[in-house]
């Protein structure tokens, strides 16, 4: 595997070198924002026909606080995830007890069946994620996230010089080729003076 560092050199290398009248309008921040993209395209088209994504592809990240929002009922807002067919792209545990993902339209079936009512469940609204644990009455619960994050960087503790990039293997290569297909669009992006994921134009975090 690669570190992320090495992704993006890789490719930078190849840019300047067929570039170098305009090597001051490519910087690492914008290989690092283009790779994060062609990453979350190219897991949705490897899962589109129902195959599992490898282990590669998540970052754990342990006794992440929730807040409590209702009986029962707990919330944070997460960084972005990719999602991909039935929830996929997310794994929760609390002590050790899986936590289902579903639909926030299947949350009233599964508080009304006596089957379901005591069981855990998941589901988010936009980037914040709802947890239901319907025996825990603390005020703030620690939770084990297991997902698939669109920046890895995102993730504490990352670091995108040192750290594996969450890729597979076998895809590697293809995201080197996809972004090297796509360099116009890397060429015309506005510069960024700070390898932040904000964009110098409109001051604003892509996500």
């Amino acid at each position: 595997m690669n570190t992320e560092k090495e992704v993006v050199y890789s490719i930078l290398n190849t840019l300047r070198g067929s570039h170098s009248d305009n090597n001051d309008l490519i910087s690492t921040r914008l290989i690092r924002s283009w790779i994060a993209s062609e990453r979350a395209n190219i897991l949705l088209q490897f899962t589109s026909n129902g195959r599992s994504i490898s282990e590669e592809n998540y970052q754990y990240s342990s006794d992440v606080v929730f807040s409590k929002e209702s009986n029962g009922l707990y919330k944070k807002i997460l960084p972005k995830i990719i999602f991909f067919n039935r929830n996929t792209g997310i794994r929760i545990s609390h002590n050790g007890v899986t936590v289902s993902m579903i639909r926030k339209s299947d949350a009233k079936f599964y508080d009304k069946n006596s089957a379901m009512k005591n069981k855990p469940y998941a589901y988010t609204i936009g980037t914040t994620l709802f947890v239901k644990l319907p025996n825990e009455t603390a005020s703030q619960i620690n939770l084990d996230i297991d997902a698939v994050y669109f920046y890895p960087s995102d993730v504490s503790g990352y670091d995108w010089q040192s750290n594996l990039y969450p890729i597979q293997n076998e895809l590697v290569n293809v995201l080197k080729k996809n972004v090297l297909n796509n360099e116009q669009y890397i060429l015309s992006a506005p510069n960024d003076q700070i390898n932040d994921f904000i964009e110098d134009e409109n001051n604003s975090k892509k996500k």
